[in-house]
């Protein structure tokens, strides 16, 4: 074997700008596009230009220790149950700036893991009903007007009677079945997960998730569904120890662990849309069927979906149009594993990103549409965080981490004067608002590597060079060189001086004005780093700032075989 002693020093430069294309994990790094990336952390890229995301607040100094239980949002309201408590907060009135108690809430479990809520609208159809004939397939007449029931938030969990809690902030225990009574037709089981659907029913999960509870259409306070024909009252026949299970659909031997909506695109009008149940093996839709009635409702039935399902009732969201969910291995979308019928975290919602779950199980997820984005908290190679999709640029964009948050249970938003603001518990049984401290995040970026594409060439970085523009606060950026994944040489920048105060709308056309040129250009030079085939550098900065380019220059030898090929070949 001969090899050729002739070599050409060349300098290789490589500009990366425009990063819209998103995070891509599942191809080699160099061989993405110059505006996809292999990962970025506490980022967002929308404008095509790397940005940092702020620092959770904590509100522990604002409301009880405890247990945490579960939060809502409605309106500017953010409710949060505390150990069988509820207090809530309305952002939208700075006069009263801490959480307060519902003193009219009756405590329900202490203990529960997760207390469940669902918004329902004022009844609808107020009328009486009188069944037509002897049977349950008869008929069923709407006579004299009744009194309807409110717009209320049910409150579940699974062991108490749910609490209503009223828009004017009181609350108090859902009626019973045996308070229902034909002057005052309310009664609400006690459940877990809720749905309250198009055709005004509210559908409840039976405490042990083997059954599906449903409320009269339009009436979402009365599930008292069978009727006497000649009383038109409640059965009193005690045939079920819980009244609502009677009229109950049962759909898996599994416990429910979602209950949903989904995005169906019914050809037929007077065909009811479905709605999504999941168990932790099977997902299913389920579809009113309004040709085959009893007492005048619609019976159901289910159409087998995939042998998965979401892991509980806040991993499931809609996303332009598909429905995804958290299951026990990754991230699933609806539609893709229905149109491929397999279940794989290569379907092409997930495709992008499946290695980050490799070899990991999810037990605590959540997930939530915010700013129109879709974000995941779940588990990964890298450990717990959320995972984030832009659905503006259709990639993922990040996977944010925050030091000492544990994983995230549930997510809700509230609109305080046209803004959106996300909030989340935690397992320490911790409140934060996402984004909202004044604390920049630590920024991890990490863009396609260089690659030369020619065996016969090996390089080594000579000096990265990176554009800043827009600092806002003082900070530091440092680099660090991967060649052939191996970590190599971590240069520092000096302090990095804010430049840049942003500027309130309306602002002067077209870009506002600044009285300071607020692009800086950073150089590291690298002149000690180690030959190889693909060079890479990870970037992290502490201080509010974009990042617009990064430019890779390499020094490249070409010779027929490397050095290191060469000592493997003599050593035979």
């Amino acid at each position: 074997m001969s090899f050729s002693p002739d070599s050409a020093e060349r300098l290789q430069p490589l500009i990366l700008s425009g990063f819209t294309g998103g995070m891509k994990r599942n191809v080699n790094p160099e061989a993405l596009q110059d505006n996809e990336y292999v990962f970025l952390s506490n980022g967002r890229n929308r404008e095509g230009i790397i940005t940092n995301t702020k620092e959770p607040l904590s509100y522990a100094d604002q409301i009880p220790a405890g247990l945490k239980q579960g939060i809502t949002g409605a309106g500017s309201i953010l409710i949060v149950f505390i150990a069988g408590e509820a207090y809530f907060r309305d952002f939208a009135d700075t006069s009263v700036p801490g959480f307060r108690k519902i003193t009219s809430f009756t405590k329900m479990s202490n203990v529960a893991d997760i207390i469940y809520s669902e918004l329902v609208s004022a009844s609808s159809i107020n009328f009486a009903r009188h069944l037509n004939g002897d049977n349950p397939s008869s008929t069923v007449s709407l006579t004299n007007s009744i009194n309807g029931s409110p717009v209320c938030l049910v409150v579940q969990d699974g062991v108490s009677q749910p609490n209503l809690i009223f828009p004017d902030g009181s609350s108090r225990p859902a009626k019973t079945f045996e308070q229902w009574n034909k002057g005052d037709r309310e009664y609400v089981p006690i459940g877990k997960q809720m749905l309250f659907f198009d055709n005004g029913i509210l559908y409840v999960v039976s405490p042990d998730g083997k059954e599906l509870y449903r409320s009269l259409t339009n009436r979402p306070l009365d599930f008292v569904i069978a009727i006497d024909k000649d009383t038109a009252s409640k059965l009193t026949d005690g045939a079920f120890s819980v009244e609502a299970s009677r009229m109950s659909y049962k759909v898996s031997f599994d416990p429910i662990t979602c209950i949903a909506r989904i995005n169906v695109d019914n050809a037929d009008p007077a065909v009811p849309a479905g709605f999504y149940l999941g168990t932790k093996t099977y997902s299913f839709k389920v579809t009113p069927d309004n040709l085959n009635l009893i007492f005048g409702e619609p019976t159901y039935r289910n159409t087998g979906l995939f042998a998965t399902g979401a892991n509980n009732q806040f991993s499931m969201i809609d996303l332009l149009g598909d429905a995804i969910l958290s299951d026990g291995t990754g991230l699933r979308s609806f539609n893709a594993i229905r149109q491929f019928k397999f279940e794989g975290k290569n379907a092409p919602f997930s495709r992008e990103v499946f290695s980050l779950f490799t070899g990991v199980s999810q037990t605590v997820t959540a997930s939530i549409f915010f700013d129109n984005y879709g974000m995941f908290a779940l588990d990964t190679i890298y450990g717990p965080g959320i995972l984030t999709y832009d659905t503006l640029t259709n990639s993922f964009v990040s996977f944010d981490q925050f030091e000492g948050i544990g994983r995230i249970k549930q997510f809700a938003s509230v609109l305080v004067n046209g803004k959106y603001r996300l909030f989340f518990i935690d397992v320490n049984n911790i409140l934060y608002e996402a984004f909202a401290s004044a604390e920049t995040s630590l920024t991890m970026f990490y863009p396609k590597e260089f690659s030369s594409g020619d065996l016969e060439v090996e390089d080594k970085v000579n000096r990265i060079r990176v554009r800043i523009d827009k600092v806002e606060t003082n900070g530091i950026l440092t680099a660090t060189i991967f060649t052939d994944g191996m970590k190599g040489t971590r240069l520092e920048s000096d302090l990095i001086e804010a430049n840049y105060v942003p500027q309130q709308a309306p602002i002067e056309k077209p870009f506002g004005t600044s009285e300071n040129d607020t692009s800086l250009i950073l150089t590291f030079p690298f002149q000690n780093s180690k030959r190889g085939y693909t060079h890479g550098v990870l970037l992290e900065w502490n201080m509010q700032a974009q990042i617009q380019d990064v430019e890779i220059i390499t020094d490249g030898m070409m010779e027929a075989t490397s050095s290191e090929e060469q000592g493997r070949a003599y050593a035979r």
